[in-house]
């Protein structure tokens, strides 16, 4: 996971270099910032973080982050799309907000094609779904299973509404038709602090938001979000 977040760093930096040849000395002419539109911890967060210093110094201007949490990461997306139009504020935008929010929300304050510009895909990687170690489930069928057993009565986290996070858990309880009571925070972060604190004893979230955890055994894995199990947790069902 460090290798490919290092990856990620070396291709931003040399994507971000392109426009010099456009924009020959005018630009970067002053700091550069990341608008991250979760809560410090997420992967959202830590990707833009390994890569600024990167960018600074190729650059030659400061590069920083800048947390705006809230709205299911639409606080930080209107920040920029109603923001600094001349390259200086970037989004790191999760694909919700540049794929599935303009058709979760009637009156979504920005339009993810006409107000924001996609640069480069920073990073790809699955969801998986964990469970505290406190509930009794190993696998989905577990999951659906004990949610049938108790309607409403078990939840799950999410990093907002219209995260990947929350349809994640909407797949689940339509596709199985079980009833699911949603939480939503301001980003997956502090939705993760609670599972891991048992407070919420479940959650579909980011495989590298999760994964020191399950192999700390502080969460336990049910299954990954993909069509093959993950190469770095092949233990882990993919179905």
């Amino acid at each position: 996971m460090i290798a490919s977040l290092k990856k990620a760093a070396l291709l931003l930096v040399l994507l971000a270099l392109l426009p010099l040849t456009l924009f020959a000395q005018s630009f970067p002419s002053r700091q550069i910032t990341i608008i991250v539109p979760y809560a410090p911890g997420s992967t959202s967060d830590l990707l833009p973080r390994a890569i600024a210093p990167l960018m600074s110094q190729s650059m030659g201007v400061p590069v920083i982050v800048e947390n705006r949490p809230g709205g299911g990461g639409s606080i930080g997306a209107v920040l920029v799309a109603r923001g600094d139009a001349s390259g200086h504020m970037l989004l790191m935008a999760p694909s919700g907000i540049l794929a599935t929010s303009q058709w979760l929300y009637k009156d979504l304050p920005y339009s993810p094609r006409k107000d924001l510009t996609p640069v480069t895909n920073a990073a790809t990687t699955p969801n998986v779904w964990v469970a505290h170690p406190s509930l009794p489930v190993k696998t989905l069928g577990d999951v659906i299973a004990l949610a049938k057993s108790k309607p409403g009565a078990l939840s799950f986290g999410s990093g907002g509404n219209a995260s990947t996070s929350h349809l994640c858990g909407e797949l689940l309880k339509s596709a199985a038709h079980v009833d699911l009571f949603h939480v939503p925070y301001k980003g997956p972060a502090p939705a993760l602090q609670d599972v891991l604190a048992g407070r919420v004893p479940l959650m579909c979230d980011n495989f590298s938001n999760v994964i020191t955890h399950v192999r700390s055994g502080r969460l336990r894995a049910i299954a990954v979000t993909a069509l093959k199990r993950h190469p770095e947790a092949p233990e882990v069902p993919s179905r």
